[in-house]
């Protein structure tokens, strides 16, 4: 027997004085009446639709019929056993935190599903019409200033160097990219470096970046396309045996490209690193949904780490947010549920000096 109930994926916003529904697993938002609320409440358990319409009586079954196809057809409610019912389950792990994780990072995974269509100076000049750009830095007037010493000496020692180099690239060099630079990033990146005793646990693997409660949630995958001695795939990288493990078929530019959110200027990368978070194992310890806040920010400190390792070794980096979710988790074979991409991360050779002064530095 067909059995329907409400999805678990929904809220609710008020736009003046229409109520709308929005499913954030699946990106439908949908204009909802005081009859469609009354099915809404009445299906937080599975029920056949004939009993609903019976249980709704007040209601002409006609209203309630149509209610429901249309309910359906939008992902408010699902069918028992359908493809929707399934992907819901995997979700499980997610309301171990509350609402507003899963709201944020699902409705948010479809921003860069398709190229993008945006012409930046137009752009610019749109919102300068529209607004003046905020100042950078706050000014506090008729307050006491207190002038700081400036580097000094330590201008030139090669840590300050490093940063002070650091830039993001979108243009890279011809050639490729030695292995022996690829496990240098890997290993001091991702890698673990030391061990720390935890009550109960015992020693635990920390890396160079912070972890919050040494949970390390954030695994990466490399997509290799220009990587001496090393096939053009995709790779797994095993943190605790320091190895590569081959998951995924062939890369090449496009893949790349489609990966980081289809900007072009990425398929001439040599390779990426794709940042997933393992939710299980942040909401095994935490059940707030600060946590997740904690996991992202973790992938900012591992992806700095990434950039200031790379600009050491002379490469050229850079690091972006706009990825194509479901592209990159169908590639990696993960479900996008208990395992999700978070950030990504590229490398390549720097072009030559006057390429690199005129074009590969970008505003960040």
């Amino acid at each position: 027997m067909r059995r329907l109930k409400r999805s678990a994926c929904l809220v609710f916003d008020f736009e003046g004085e229409r109520l709308y529904g929005r499913n954030y697993l699946t990106g439908v938002r949908l204009r909802l009446s005081p009859a469609t609320l009354q099915v809404l409440a009445s299906m937080s358990t599975w029920v056949a639709p004939a009993d609903l319409v019976k249980s709704l009586s007040p209601l002409p079954p006609a209203i309630v019929r149509r209610t429901l196809k249309a309910l359906e057809a939008a992902t408010f409610i699902v069918a028992k056993g359908s493809r929707q019912a399934r992907a819901e389950l995997r979700l499980q792990p997610w309301f171990k935190w509350p609402l507003e994780a899963r709201f944020y990072h699902l409705s948010t995974k479809r921003d860069h599903s398709v190229p993008p269509a945006r012409d930046e100076p137009r752009l610019v000049r749109t919102l300068l019409r529209t607004a003046s750009m905020p100042a950078r830095v706050k000014a506090y007037k008729g307050r006491r200033t207190v002038k700081l010493p400036d580097l000094d000496g330590r201008a030139s020692d090669s840590f300050v160097d490093v940063l002070l180099r650091r830039r993001t690239r979108r243009r890279f060099g011809a050639g490729s990219v030695s292995l022996a630079d690829l496990a240098t990033l890997l290993r001091l990146t991702w890698g673990f470096t030391s061990t720390l005793q935890w009550p109960g646990l015992g020693a635990v693997p920390l890396r160079t970046s912070p972890s919050g409660g040494a949970r390390l949630p954030i695994d990466v995958y490399v997509a290799a396309a220009k990587i001496d001695g090393l096939a053009p795939r995709l790779f797994y990288y095993q943190a605790d045996r320091h190895q590569l493990v081959a998951v995924g078929g062939g890369v090449d530019g496009a893949d790349l490209a489609r990966c980081c959110g289809h900007q072009q200027w990425a398929a001439h990368a040599s390779a990426v690193f794709l940042m997933t978070a393992v939710i299980p194992r942040m909401t095994w310890r935490y059940r707030s949904s600060r946590a997740y806040r904690v996991m992202v920010l973790e992938a900012g400190h591992l992806c700095q780490t990434l950039c200031l390792t790379a600009t050491w070794l002379g490469l050229g980096v850079f690091s972006t947010a706009a990825l194509d979710d479901q592209y990159v988790e169908r590639r990696l074979g993960i479900d996008g549920c208990e395992e999700t991409v978070v950030y990504a991360a590229g490398i390549g050779p720097l072009p030559d000096r006057d390429a690199a002064t005129a074009a590969a530095v970008v505003p960040e």
